[in-house]
């Protein structure tokens, strides 16, 4: 069975045979990659075909990566790569010749199956507009939730004061990207991930959230239950008990903190009380850090973040950490006390998975899908979203006991390992195939 996938990344094992750099955005894609790879490779060892032929439609990052018609697409291993044009940085507008593009991909790839990572970007639009035109119906078509758009424009601001929610800084005035622009993009993103599953036949999703959400807006579609498979270093034992490297600390971490509803401010908000009672306590942030850059790159979240650090005078407390890759990552949550998730909305984060993975005592929002993930107060610590008070409660109770801190995390590990189980997601996907592909 010839199986495309549709994804919103180049794969890093792509990047590298072309020698470009890659992002460890969407790491688990390379986890749930690598297992169809293992069972390609030992089917020829064994001298009969794969089951699965894999092929992987991404958006090139220049002309190396790009599939021209006629050309000889590129092969790593058993997998055939084909990169395509599109306009990432601008996802709300919709560029019809993407549409043209992947119709080029299908007629050499002729998959039996396509499976569609994400509604985040036009490509998920245009390849249900056009994948009947060469031959493959609907109905072998499979979306992959990942975040829920329309949900995430309704949340976007994350509780934001009304003076920053409609600030300018001299940045956005010139990137037509305030934070109102902002939410406005997402808005049309929403638009679009609403036509897309309208015209839907099967969605995975991994949430009684996600759930929800699809059936809203199209009570018709076929839902399968699908958890994703995290990166390889996360499975591993965390070593001598689960917090080990980082009891006694006060440190928190967080996988990220760039736009209003991951909630970064609500963090900080929080930070600020915990300091009374932990005179040690810190905060580490990965990802980009908006509220370090230079005045005439800075928009009004950063501002807002910068004047909050200021104001509550942890500036030495805060460190933002960049981009950072899966070992990295792992070494962060090893070497916190608490991983802290303080989204106003999420679907199911892969920072959090990666975090009970390792065994990390875990404070969460609850908020949309991240119930679905774990037990209030046995597997991860739940506290009311957009309410630092109630967050830094959560941290505390933690914090004072740390053997039922422990003890969370464990058990957060175990529920995690049967969650993202790689062979029973494997299963599970490849029954998926079978089932819409026959």
């Amino acid at each position: 069975m010839r199986v495309l996938w549709l994804t919103n990344i180049m794969l890093p094992v792509c990047a590298r045979a072309l020698g470009l750099a890659w992002s460890e955005r969407e790491g688990w894609l390379t986890g749930c990659h690598g297992r169809m790879e293992a069972e390609a490779q030992l089917s020829r060892r064994e001298g009969h075909a794969p089951e699965f032929e894999l092929s992987v439609a991404f958006p090139a990052v220049d002309e190396r990566s790009c599939y021209r018609a006629g050309a000889e697409p590129l092969r790593v291993g058993e997998t055939v790569f084909y990169g395509f044009m599109e306009e990432l940085t601008r996802p709300e507008e919709y560029d019809a010749t993407i549409e043209s593009s992947l119709r080029e991909i299908l007629k050499v790839a002729k998959p039996d199956v396509i499976h569609i990572f994400g509604t985040e970007f036009p490509h998920t639009l245009a390849m249900l507009r056009i994948c009947e035109l060469e031959g493959v119906p609907r109905s072998r078509v499979l979306i992959s939730m990942q975040g829920v758009c329309s949900q995430i424009a309704r949340d976007y601001m994350g509780g934001l004061p009304k003076r920053v929610q409609t600030s300018r800084t001299l940045r956005d005035i010139l990137r037509r990207d305030s934070l109102m622009q902002q939410q406005a993009k997402m808005i049309r993103r929403g638009e679009r991930e609403s036509e897309a599953l309208g015209l839907a036949v099967h969605v995975a999703g991994r949430t009684a959230f996600d759930r929800e959400s699809v059936l809203r807006v199209n009570g018709s579609l076929h839902y399968h239950e699908l958890q994703e498979t995290m990166r390889p270093v996360f499975y591993e034992a965390p070593g001598d008990g689960a917090m080990s490297s980082g009891a006694g600390t006060h440190t928190l971490f967080l996988a990220q903190g760039d736009v209003p509803f991951k909630g970064v401010h609500w963090a900080i908000a929080a930070l600020s009380r915990l300091v009374a009672r932990y005179p040690d306590a810190r905060m580490r942030v990965a990802g980009n850090d908006v509220s370090g850059v230079s005045a005439l790159r800075i928009g009004g979240y950063g501002r807002y973040l910068r004047q909050l650090i200021g104001e509550s005078g942890l500036g030495e407390r805060i460190t933002f950490l960049g981009y950072i890759d899966a070992q990295r990552m792992r070494e962060e949550l090893l070497h916190c006390e608490t991983f802290l998730c303080p989204s106003s909305i999420e679907n199911s984060p892969n920072s959090l998975a990666e975090a009970m993975l390792s065994g990390v005592p875990c404070v969460a929002s609850r908020t949309g899908g991240i119930p679905s993930m774990a037990d209030d107060g046995t597997e991860v610590s739940f506290f009311k979203k957009n309410d630092p008070e109630d967050l830094a409660d959560k941290v505390s109770a933690l914090w004072e006991d740390t053997g039922a801190a422990a003890r969370m995390g464990q058990q957060a590990r175990a529920r995690a390992l049967v969650q993202h189980d790689p062979e029973n997601n494997y299963r599970t996907l490849t029954a998926i195939y079978r089932e819409i592909g026959r």
